[in-house]
């Protein structure tokens, strides 16, 4: 399997370069060998120049194959723009799923927010609940002391 080198780019990036010479500089300048599609006004004149010199089949199926290797560079420039779309599509999917998630990430760590504070608020319920009887545990303990106290004194507990 081969490798190939993609470097995406918007479309506004390609439609601002005006002429091939940066595209060239864009996509380095390989590119022209590599895709065929990039050729400056210089090397076309040259290639109709040497084509003028060749016998008319010669000339014919030079033709043919600057048809055919046209195509299959609009082919695959086609193809790499179905492709750049379909992948646009998944990253916007992608997005709108990491959206949704980030927002029930939000809504349980609201729920949880809510469910500590309620906690909270029926412990400091269930502490007051606890003080309050541990003060009237204590008031009562104090009475009896005094009730047993007085009883010694007037004789009615039994030494």
């Amino acid at each position: 399997m081969s490798q190939v080198d993609v470097q995406l780019l918007r479309p506004i990036v390609i439609e601002s370069l005006d002429d091939a010479k940066e595209i060239l500089k864009l996509f380095g300048y390989d590119a022209e060998q590599k895709t065929s599609t990039f050729a400056s006004v210089e090397e076309k004149d040259d290639d109709i120049d040497e084509t003028a010199t060749l016998p008319s089949s010669s000339k014919a199926s030079i033709t043919f194959f600057s048809n055919i290797y046209g195509k299959l560079a609009y082919i695959e420039l086609r193809t790499l723009k179905h492709d750049f779309q379909r992948t646009k599509d998944e990253l916007a999917k992608v997005s709108n799923s990491n959206q949704a998630l980030r927002n029930k990430v939000h809504e349980l760590e609201e729920m949880v927010r809510k469910e500590s504070l309620k906690l909270e608020r029926e412990f400091a319920k269930n502490k007051k609940c606890v003080e309050d009887f541990r003060n009237t545990l204590a008031s009562m303990e104090h009475y009896f002391k005094l009730e047993i106290e007085q009883l010694k004194k007037t004789k009615w507990w039994g030494d």
